[in-house]
C-alpha cells in the first residue's frame, strides 16, 4: 500500500506540521499570557457582578464607575485589547453622555458583556486554562439571552436523554423479544 520514498515524505510532512504547531504555540503564548492577564482578566472581574445586566438594575453612577474602570484598562492596553470591544465601550460612553433611549444603552452594555465575556473565555481556552462550564453560567445568570440559557440546557440534557431513549429501546427489544419466545 505504501511505499518506502511515500512513507518517508509522509513522515517529514508531519514532522514539520508538528514542529511548525508547537513553535507557534510558544510564540503566541507570551501575547496571550499578557491579554488575559492584563486585559481581559481585570475586566472581566469588573464585569463579572453585572455581566448580562441592564443598566436601569446596576444603576446609572455604577454603570459610569465600571466604564470609566474599563476605559482605563483600556487607554492602558490598548494594543492587547479586542477592537470590539474598544469600540463598544466608547459607544457606551457616548450614549451615556447622550442617552436616547434607555434600552439602547442596556442593549450595548449587554453586547459589550457578551464581548468581555466571549474574549476572556477564548484566551483562557487557547492557554488551555480552565474555562466556565454551562452550570456556572446557570447559577450566575451569566446569559445574553433565554434562548441562549435554553439551548445550552438542552446541551446538558442531552446524554441524559439518550440515555433513557437507549434503556426505552432496549425494553421494547426485550419486549418484543419476549412476546416472540411466550408466542410461539
Amino acid at each position: 500500500m505504501w511505499t518506502g520514498d511515500a512513507l518517508q515524505w509522509f513522515g517529514i510532512f508531519l514532522s514539520i506540521f508538528l514542529i511548525y504547531y508547537g513553535f507557534r504555540y510558544q510564540f503566541s503564548k507570551a501575547p496571550l499570557e499578557k491579554q488575559l492577564y492584563s486585559a481581559y482578566l481585570p475586566m472581566f472581574r469588573i464585569m463579572e457582578p453585572y455581566l448580562y445586566q441592564n443598566c436601569r438594575s446596576i444603576g446609572k453612577e455604577r454603570v459610569k464607575d465600571l466604564l470609566s474602570q474599563l476605559l482605563t484598562i483600556v487607554d492602558k492596553h490598548y494594543e492587547l485589547i479586542e477592537p470590539n470591544i474598544i469600540y463598544w465601550c466608547r459607544l457606551l460612553e457616548s450614549k451615556i453622555v447622550n442617552p436616547e433611549s434607555k434600552s439602547e444603552i442596556d442593549d450595548i452594555f449587554i453586547h459589550l458583556s457578551v464581548l468581555i465575556d466571549r474574549e476572556f473565555e477564548r484566551t483562557r481556552a487557547r492557554l488551555f486554562l480552565p474555562t466556565r462550564d454551562i452550570y456556572y453560567r446557570l447559577n450566575n445568570r451569566h446569559y445574553a439571552s433565554k434562548l441562549r440559557m435554553y439551548i445550552d440546557i438542552l446541551l446538558i440534557s442531552i446524554p441524559q436523554l439518550m440515555a433513557l431513549g437507549g434503556v426505552c429501546y432496549l425494553a421494547l427489544t426485550l419486549l418484543q423479544f419476549t412476546d416472540n419466545i411466550v408466542g410461539k
